[in-house]
């Protein structure tokens, strides 16, 4: 049987929900059936996902693009697919705009997996010429959920059907499951510490419930320019000691496993894996109806509208004081994320790298 030769193009592997599915992505699929080749337009991030890969002995090759356009880093692509000669080119973010010029050129597949909400996704600019290539077959749309298959379908007017959908992946034998507090009720977020992830809503909420709930922790685990802002925010609001800012980690699952609530505020979103991660965890959600949140949150949490500080701090409280709907919804978290393993999502990726290489 031949092997298909799969190349990877990521701009970076800085820690984030794209970077984090390639990562998982391309540890699960079948070696077998493919030939990986892994591409970063930028240098070396030294994270974990990088030493990872490494470890586990996949073709990972990083350019020296620092995030401008350049001619230079799409030759250097250019060389490295013609080099490997890829059946099938995988792109993911604005990696695209480096690989579609040797794709028109040759008979390889591009799959481009869309992880927003498409139309903030790219500028107008870009949204333009990923119609074009589209509509002439020399790319090929992945939405992680139905809602972003949906408005894909929209933006780029192409008919559902030719928009593919494979939903994000987790890794459940990492995670266990949470053991619920009797006493002080531990929220957690996951998130890049990004204007887009509304943390500051996040915090106001969090206030109100200090003061109902004064016991109560808040962590946020990741990192970002929003940072000293945010500190600033919960100095402020007089939460300093209540908000535990973690950075980047390697062992997100033990932060989940000993949290109580995950919360996401996100003003936009694709599928979120953190989502996918706390519900790998037995976690309750709470969480901004944007994106393709909805179509996780099937009786395991509660949806509030994007930027509702009053619908966001009810929905905290209700689910802090109600300890029998928490354990529901923790059930229905642990049953609905089997969906999404990503032995089962790397199945379906190789279904398409089969389909179009």
């Amino acid at each position: 049987m031949r092997k298909r030769k799969v190349a990877i193009v990521v701009p970076s592997f800085v820690i984030g929900g794209a970077e984090k599915m390639v990562y998982q992505l391309a540890v699960a699929l079948d070696r077998n059936e493919f030939v990986l080749k892994l591409i970063s337009l930028s240098p070396p991030q030294y994270t974990f996902f990088e030493e990872e890969l490494q470890k586990q002995g996949l073709d990972l090759v990083f350019l020296n693009n620092r995030g401008k356009l350049s001619l230079k880093t799409v030759a250097l692509v250019w060389r490295e697919l013609s080099k490997f000669k890829a059946d099938i080119v995988h792109t993911h973010l604005h990696a695209f705009l480096y690989v579609f010029p040797w794709v028109c050129t040759h008979s390889a597949s591009m799959l481009q997996t869309i992880h927003s909400t498409p139309k903030v996704e790219f500028s107008s600019k870009l949204i333009f010429l990923m119609e074009r290539l589209y509509k002439l077959k020399k790319a090929i749309p992945v939405a992680i959920s139905s809602t972003i298959r949906k408005e894909a379908s929209e933006l780029y007017k192409l008919p559902l059907d030719e928009v593919e959908l494979v939903y994000n992946p987790v890794q459940l034998v990492k995670y266990r499951e949470t053991s619920f507090s009797n006493e002080a009720i531990t929220y957690i977020n996951v998130a890049r510490l990004e204007p887009i992830k509304n943390h500051k809503l996040l915090l106001q909420a969090f206030s109100i419930i200090n003061r109902e709930l004064p016991q109560a922790l808040l962590i946020l685990v990741g990192d970002g320019k929003e940072k000293k802002t945010l500190e600033e925010n919960a100095v402020e609001l007089g939460i300093k000691d209540k908000v535990v800012f973690t950075g980047n980690v390697s062992n997100v699952e033990d932060y989940l496993a000993r949290s109580d609530i995950f919360v996401l505020t996100s003003i936009y979103e694709g599928l979120p894996l953190a989502i996918l991660e706390a519900m790998a965890s037995g976690l309750p959600i709470i969480a901004t109806n944007v994106g393709g949140i909805a179509d996780v949150i099937k009786g395991n949490g509660l949806l509030v509208e994007s930027g509702d500080l009053l619908a966001l701090s009810d929905g905290m409280l209700e689910l802090a004081r109600d300890k029998e709907k928490r354990v529901q919804m923790s059930k229905c978290s642990k049953e609905n994320v089997k969906a999404y393993d990503v032995a089962i999502v790397a199945q379906k990726y190789g279904e398409l790298y089969k389909k179009y290489g």
